[in-house]
């Protein structure tokens, strides 16, 4: 299942960063194959609940930032959501990394005076893969995301 998200979320991150524009189909499959390996393994409903709840917390902060900014799309906040359900807490720590790893970015446009819009979804594709990594690397089991 991992693979199968990992595919669209680079899928995502290859149209963002070619067209600024990623299909709104990508976040709710993602959502949807979280959601039936969960239902094929018999998860437990807090595992459910709490991936949704975290996604839908990811998706109301950037919701709104999307809303009183113009910087935001709403395929931004639909992958956020999909990373927040997909890694339950860890999406917290993937979405906060990825917005991390855009800062030297930004900044470098600010000094440059090259300010445009930019594809966030790599960035948040990178934070996901790095969490991914982390949690291996730990040691901790991550069979309940395959």
């Amino acid at each position: 299942m991992i693979l199968l998200i990992l595919i669209l979320l680079l899928y995502a991150t290859y149209t963002d960063i070619k067209t600024l524009e990623v299909p709104l189909w990508v976040s709710p499959v993602i959502i949807g194959i979280r959601f039936l390996q969960d239902f094929m393994s018999g998860e437990n409903n807090f595992r459910i609940m709490s991936g949704l709840l975290c996604g839908a917390i990811l998706f109301g902060i950037f919701f709104m930032v999307a809303y009183l900014g113009d910087q935001l799309g709403g395929a931004d906040c639909l992958i956020v959501a999909a990373i927040g359900y997909s890694l339950d807490f860890y999406g917290f720590y993937a979405v906060i990394i990825g917005l991390i790893l855009t800062l030297p970015y930004t900044a470098y446009m600010k000094i440059t005076k090259k300010e445009h819009v930019y594809p966030l979804i790599p960035f948040l594709t990178t934070g996901y893969i790095i969490i991914l990594f982390i949690l291996t690397v730990q040691g901790q089991s991550i069979s309940w995301l395959l």
